[in-house]
């Protein structure tokens, strides 16, 4: 098996329906749309006919390889055996056992066990896939950004680390130069290196990642969560991620989620009142957890805000709840016009993070306890590959691996 560098996820979205009729046709339609689809951690590639799972490549011959891709066109929905007679061996006579076997062969290519089933039957009814599919879009309308990175974190988060976000919009892809940015629709904004396994390496000194202000980026007055892998060692105060408007002499609108003591904690603020949280006037409140993630492990941080229930602000640490707030105090508004930053406050570069966050995602909803311990369960696969006094560095075998 060959290592490569993978493409980044697209947009979650059902596949168009073939017929039994001029399959052909139909199959060229969605690869028309469609790039490839993401089913679990396995990435189907259309244009290359070509299947990988983590970084590896699978040898599938043509004959199984024409099965996925018609399994996954029509998931969720099962097909019998007779239906994939007709839909993948078309003209050729075979019988079920045939059937059975490629699905059995095409299994333990994939990998599948017990406890990691793709591909699953339903007696009576037929062979279905059981997974959520990603589908990665073709075209997406693009826009002008800036995108700003400072110090040595550029050989990381510019000339090799772009960022994939999932969003809750039309496709767009944000494009800077050096950088690549891409958002597509799914549940959530999804903030990662385009990098599969590296992290963004930040050194606390100058490092942090910026995008502009954009629409997706804001939360208005509905309830939202924001979760994240995070590695430090740092007690003082550290962001994680920070999108407010921030002036001393005059207020604070926005959200944060950093580390200070050693400890996760979050600020909602709305902009009614002044900069500071501490007085009986100030826009914003801060909220702090009461578990310590400075330890120099990897952790799962999330936060949820149900903006109107009086328990409705909870954190957890590694899929599990450490604590609740109150948080209906700040139910107006949180959009601003700044930049979003990772690793450093919005509006200063102050707060910078030092350490390594695997992963930042924005969720327009309140994410309830199941829903963060099963991504807390899905793991990191990001790191850092070393750590220098300038932020992360990765060698040239590591950036020149070849892509599809």
């Amino acid at each position: 098996m060959r290592k490569i560098n993978l493409p980044k996820k697209g947009k979650y979205q059902r596949a168009l329906k073939m017929t039994t009729s001029n399959t052909k046709s139909q199959c060229e339609t969605i690869m028309d749309k469609y790039l490839g689809v993401w089913l679990s951690d396995i990435y189907v590639c259309f244009d290359t006919r070509r299947v990988f799972k983590l970084q590896q490549e699978i040898d599938l011959p043509q004959l199984s390889f024409d099965l996925l891709v018609t399994l996954l066109e029509h998931s969720p929905a099962p097909l019998t055996s007779a239906q994939l007679l007709t839909l993948v061996w078309q003209n050729v006579v075979t019988g079920d056992e045939n059937v059975k076997q490629r699905v059995r062969i095409l299994r333990l290519a994939l990998g599948q066990t017990q406890t990691n089933e793709y591909i699953k039957n339903i007696r009576g009814k037929g062979y279905y896939i059981d997974a959520q599919l990603r589908w990665q879009h073709r075209n997406a309308k693009k826009i002008g950004v800036k995108a700003q990175t400072l110090g040595a974190i550029s050989v990381m988060s510019v000339t090799s680390v772009g960022m994939t976000l999932w969003a809750l919009s039309n496709p767009i892809a944000l494009e800077a130069k050096n950088t690549e940015i891409s958002l597509y629709q799914e549940s959530a904004i999804r903030l990662t290196t385009s990098q599969q396994d590296l992290a963004f390496c930040l050194d606390g000194f100058d490092d942090y990642i910026e995008l502009p202000d954009d629409d997706n980026l804001d939360i208005t007055t509905g309830d939202f969560s924001v979760t994240a892998w995070i590695k430090t060692t740092s007690y003082e105060q550290r962001v994680i991620i920070d999108k407010r408007y921030e002036n001393q002499m005059d207020t604070v609108k926005g959200y944060v989620m950093f580390v200070d003591d050693g400890k996760l904690g979050f600020q909602l603020a709305d902009g009614v009142g002044s900069w500071y949280c501490e007085q009986a006037n100030g826009a914003c409140s801060t909220y702090i957890s009461n578990s310590s993630v400075s330890d120099g492990l990897w952790h799962h941080v999330a936060v949820s805000v149900d903006r109107d229930d009086p328990n409705g602000l909870r954190f957890y640490i590694d899929g599990q709840a450490s604590c609740i707030h109150d948080p209906t105090k700040r139910s107006g508004s949180l959009a601003n016009d700044m930049p979003l930053r990772i690793g450093s406050r919005s509006s200063y570069q102050t707060g910078l993070f030092k350490g390594a966050i695997g992963e930042v995602a924005i969720h327009h909803r309140a994410l309830d306890h199941d829903e963060v311990y099963s991504d807390y369960k899905k793991g990191n696969q990001r790191k850092c590959f070393s750590i220098a006094s300038k932020g992360g560095t990765v060698s040239k075998d590591q950036l020149d691996l070849v892509g599809l």
